[in-house]
């Protein structure tokens, strides 16, 4: 039925209420619909109170006394547990930033248990059980740590909380977060594996790095820039806020102009299925910190020749020191996957610049079809596709698909 009225016979300040309420309606963008602004000073628990979504602080402390802080979206009735880790320089706000295809947001919608990992250094997780954030102490990390240290830390923590028959959980990881997934597959740590995840699911999974195109990372290794970052920058990088700007200008001086901003495109490179405003969103928060040494451990991946994949060269006396042997030892990842029953699927976008074609087909080559469920190739996507892609992107459906099927054990 369509209902006509008559303005003149309208009281004038019924008619001024009518007019602002069709204003508001018109413009106010449906918060169902849309995800609400993302600013530098936006905190997480601000963010998903916008979204009805409920948040839980959960801290846990490595073996090497690092205090991180794990997010979790508790769903009680949720039969699945999924553990979301972040890449470099990036946080657990990667997961969330999106206004319409966060993958965090969509997971836990879909019924699952969402926790997101912060490695060590990363904005949520500065504290330590006695080292202070400002020493030099607490910046002596790389990624090699973060397996060893902080991965084991937050999936025992998080066992605890699964609830499901097999009491295993699915492991999505980016970027950096697949290299750690891969060095800790590489040790004798079966049980905790073997025990605890069903899948892992890795988003532009890096392990070698020798023909990367980030311009932030060939800046490291053109001008050798990991050691001369520890020298100057002891005390952690590249954190969003004033530090960055001195960081930037100092890094455009002494690489003559060859990095002057570090940002999404400079580190991860971008693609055309990349959506300029989710880029925006993402930035609020990212980079989001960590060592300089980190930095510099790429950079032994991308000097060393043939390819290496191994823990950081101290050189011969340091190595002796640490390991006992003049060279690092190699992340072997070869026949591990087989013995701990956990699955792997790979999603790759073909214009991402860190994961260039001859490095992904050197990890590939250490992983048998055996433990390979799903591996696909995305036209168009980046490194950083999967959080500021276009609407209507394939690899969200097959990535929901893989853990379906996965967790009824059906091969796909």
């Amino acid at each position: 039925m369509n209902v006509i009225i008559n303005l003149q016979i309208i009281n004038p300040t019924i008619y001024m209420l009518i007019i602002i309420i069709t204003f508001f309606c018109i413009l106010k963008p449906s918060s169902s619909s849309l995800s609400p602004p993302i600013y530098p000073h936006t905190t997480i628990e601000e963010y998903l109170k916008e979204l009805q979504i409920p948040l839980e602080n959960h801290y846990v402390t490595t073996s090497d006394g690092y205090i991180l802080n794990i997010h979790r979206l508790p769903n009680p009735n949720a039969t699945k547990t999924i553990f979301l880790q972040h890449g470099i320089l990036a946080s657990s706000w990667c997961w969330l930033s999106s206004s319409q295809y966060a993958p965090a947001v969509l997971l836990y919608r879909q019924g699952y248990e969402i926790f997101l990992g912060n490695n060590r250094g990363n904005i949520f997780s500065t504290n330590h059980t006695h080292f202070k954030t400002d020493s030099k102490e607490f910046w002596n990390f790389t990624f090699d740590d973060m397996a060893h240290y902080d991965l084991p830390a937050m999936l025992t923590y998080t066992s605890k909380f699964v609830r499901n028959e097999e009491k295993k959980m699915t492991y999505i990881a980016w970027s950096q977060g697949t290299t750690q997934f891969f060095i800790l597959g590489s040790d004798n740590n079966n049980n905790l594996l073997k025990n605890n995840i069903d899948l892992f699911i890795a988003l532009s999974p890096v392990a070698y790095v020798k023909s990367t195109k980030s311009l932030l990372l060939e800046a490291v290794s053109k001008f050798k820039l990991g050691k001369i970052l520890e020298e100057y920058y002891p005390y952690g990088l590249f954190e969003f806020g004033p530090t960055l700007d001195t960081i930037e200008t100092f890094l455009c001086k002494i690489t003559f102009g060859f990095v002057c901003k570090i940002g999404v495109d400079s580190v991860c490179g971008i693609a055309d299925n990349d959506s300029d405003a989710q880029v925006e969103r993402l930035t609020t928060h990212f980079p989001a910190g960590t060592s300089a040494k980190d930095f510099n451990h790429y950079e032994q991946f991308m000097e060393k020749d043939p390819a290496f994949f191994g823990r950081y060269d101290y050189g011969e006396e340091g190595n002796m020191k640490e390991y006992g042997m003049k060279t690092p030892p190699i992340y072997n990842i070869s026949s591990y996957f087989m013995n701990t029953g956990v699955k792997i699927a790979m999603f790759r976008g073909a214009d991402d610049i860190l994961v260039e074609e001859s490095d992904y087909k050197l990890l590939r080559e250490k992983l048998t079809d055996e433990v390979i469920v799903f591996e696909n190739i995305y036209p168009q996507q980046s490194h950083v596709t999967w959080f500021v892609g276009k609407p209507g992107l394939k690899w969200l459906d097959d990535m929901m698909m893989v853990i379906k099927k996965e967790s009824c054990n059906v091969r796909i």
